[in-house]
């Protein structure tokens, strides 16, 4: 069975599920860059997610194997086809979530701790499939724009700081890991490092995050690449055991260069140095917000993305678990203060809906009284040990 027979047949099952809006295919076959181990990849949009039961449905008919529901990555079904053996995975996805991802992204510059800009690609080289009611194609129409300046600020401003210059650097939790021999740290702090040194580098280029695979192929594609790029990072991706005490050296060797271009380009961001320097006062101050790596350059507020790339950071959750962890919280908390109840966050503090009684006010820039009616508020009272710690 061909590649285009299976396409056609799955669009005939999800369409005829009533909660399916569009089907595309995405990923290497619609860039051509696929070759002979490529799967089929499929995204499924939604409004509330499609019944598990209606993708088995789907699924076990014509699978020799088949894993549902895998939440490796996004969620997920994952399969072989008997007639062809052609690996399939069909993404679900709900449509909520990416036209909020272009709001942040377009309207916000929100970039990311590398692929800021992979889901506008991703959406921008799908092919429509099937698209109930048009939303696909809308979305699709918002990912046709050039590529914003601001956002590509934002994102070598975010980003930079943790390749070097920073206290917290990925350049410095390496050679902590380094110096302790801790041979898994080295290599979770590399493909960190790396997140980050591609983001900046397809951000300088202004062109969109191809995702995590074939990113040195694409590199080959760009006008503005440092010298010998593709070999240092060849050179620091071969180290070994013998080599460990390298790694430090090898990173510089990648992560300078690119300074080197961002500041001849005038895109290094300010504080950051093109050669390692001895902190100040001053950078040190800055090194507390790149640690925290939750928002952009130049603010102190830590919000809903914030929380979930620390949880996704700082734990084997993928971001689209850490979303949805935080969502399942915030939704409990929501419901319980909707009822009236107390929410208790141990070590923060504690959160109780509190009534108001009616009174009277004035409206601001008139004087004008006006009669306040009895409403109800939120309160919180900080815990003890946080008032301590603070």
């Amino acid at each position: 069975m061909t590649t285009e027979r299976v396409l056609s047949d799955l669009v005939a099952s999800y369409a005829d599920i009533p909660e399916v809006l569009a089907l595309v295919q995405g990923g290497s076959r619609t860039t051509g860059r696929q070759d002979a181990d490529s799967d089929l990849d499929l995204y499924v949009y939604s409004q509330n997610g499609v019944p598990i039961p209606a993708r088995k449905a789907v699924t076990e008919p014509r699978a020799a194997r088949f894993e549902l529901d895998n939440r490796v990555a996004e969620i997920a079904d994952i399969w072989i086809e008997r007639e062809s053996g052609l690996p399939v995975e069909a993404i679900f996805r709900r449509t909520a979530d990416f036209e909020a991802h272009f709001k942040y992204l377009f309207e916000h510059d929100e970039a990311k701790l590398g692929y800021s800009t992979s889901i506008w690609h991703n959406i921008r080289s799908s092919r429509i499939l099937f698209d109930r009611s048009g939303w696909f194609a809308r979305l699709q129409q918002q990912a046709d724009r050039p590529y914003p300046e601001s956002l590509a600020r934002a994102i070598i401003a975010l980003n930079v700081p943790l390749l070097t210059g920073s206290i917290f650097s990925r350049t410095k939790q390496i050679e902590v890991a380094v110096r302790r021999g801790d041979l898994v740290a080295v290599q979770l702090k590399l493909t960190k490092l790396l997140a980050s040194y591609f983001d900046v580098l397809f951000a300088l280029n202004r062109v969109l995050h191809p995702g995590e695979k074939r990113q040195l192929l694409v590199m080959s594609t760009l006008s503005t690449v440092p010298l010998d790029a593709a070999a240092a990072i060849e050179n620091l991706l071969s180290y070994s055991v013998s080599t460990l005490n390298d790694v430090p050296q090898r990173v510089e060797a990648l992560v300078q260069p690119l300074l080197s271009l961002l500041a001849a380009r005038g895109e290094l961001p300010r504080d950051v140095p093109e050669a390692p320097a001895k902190a100040t006062p001053a950078k040190a101050a800055a090194s507390k917000a790149a640690k925290a790596e939750a928002a952009p350059e130049g603010t102190d507020k830590l919000g809903k993305t914030g929380l979930i790339d620390h949880l996704a950071a700082q734990t084997t959750l993928t971001r689209a678990e850490a979303t949805s962890a935080i969502d399942a919280v915030l939704e409990v908390v929501i419901e319980a203060l909707k009822a009236g109840k107390t929410v208790g966050l141990p070590g923060l503090g504690t959160l109780n809906v509190r009534a108001t009684a009616a009174r009277q006010g004035v409206r601001p820039g008139t004087a004008e009284k006006i009669q306040i009616p009895a409403g109800k508020k939120v309160g919180f009272k900080v815990a003890l040990d946080l008032k301590k710690a603070l």
